[in-house]
């Protein structure tokens, strides 16, 4: 097996899973496709960077083409056509790549047409914005539900996002919640690769989480007690604020009386 890993950047300080991604789901099988390419040297693997330019148009229909993709492409369906899906498919049968893991639904929504046209399993996994604050713009929900529709799977972190997929027209049957994140070992409670005969993922938790259990932004979980228990604190220390506050307030009056 094969993995591509699809990512905007490999260095922004809030993206450091994307690295891990890249060093242990498949130590030695994995390239990477990328906008920003800086820090790439530290992972030693394979990478294409900038692919969502065309590169320099050759002819005139590959410059009409650029044209029309500059002027409309707020309109348009994200995927890469022309030259960057070219470059992008030409990479991916180059290294033999024989499933692509998309970090974050636009990259997902980028790679469709070129893993449809090229038969290579695509996975989407969306962490947050882009299943929320992006999803109520509607063109995006437009492409997400092309995106569901060819994608062989879509992994979230929480119960929560995967409602808002669900509503959004994912399936059932391929969307997957791993609050875990995704583990190269059969021993990891996350998601796992499966042979490389047969690119696909193993789920160690099919079952839903409720959100309200789990920290966003982190895989910690907080008990309903403990968190019953902060909610009393920090009404006791309001309380107590209030108490102070009227005793200043009689004690002002009573000497201005």
């Amino acid at each position: 097996m094969t993995l591509a890993i699809v990512a905007n950047s490999l260095n922004a300080p809030s993206e450091t899973f994307i690295r891990a991604h890249v060093r242990d789901i498949a130590p030695g099988r994995t390239v990477v496709l990328c906008d920003d390419g800086s820090g790439a040297e530290n992972l030693a693997v394979p990478v294409l960077s900038e692919i969502r330019s065309a590169g320099t148009p050759r002819h005139f229909g590959d410059r009409f083409t650029h044209f029309l993709n500059l002027i409309l492409r707020p309109f348009l369906d994200p995927s890469l056509r022309g030259l960057g899906e070219r470059r992008v498919r030409n990479f991916l049968k180059l290294h033999r790549v024989t499933v692509v893991l998309a970090e974050f639904g636009q990259n997902g929504s980028r790679m469709r047409l070129a893993c449809k046209r090229e038969q290579i399993p695509l996975y989407v996994h969306f962490h947050g914005s882009d299943a929320t604050k992006l999803a109520r713009k509607s063109r995006w929900r437009r492409h997400y539900r092309q995106l569901f529709r060819d994608a062989t799977g879509i992994i979230v972190p929480s119960g929560f996002l995967a409602d808002r997929l669900r509503k959004l027209g994912c399936p059932d049957d391929k969307l997957y919640v791993s609050p875990h994140g995704i583990g190269s070992t059969p021993h990891d409670q996350g998601v796992r690769f499966g042979a490389a005969s047969v690119p696909r993922l193993h789920f160690g938790h099919r079952r839903r989480r409720p959100a309200s259990r789990h920290v966003r932004g982190g895989d910690k979980a907080l008990g309903d007690r403990r968190k019953c228990s902060y909610s009393r604190c920090a009404i006791s220390g309001i309380r107590k604020e209030l108490a102070q506050t009227r005793s200043a307030v009689r004690a002002t009056f009573s000497y201005g009386t």
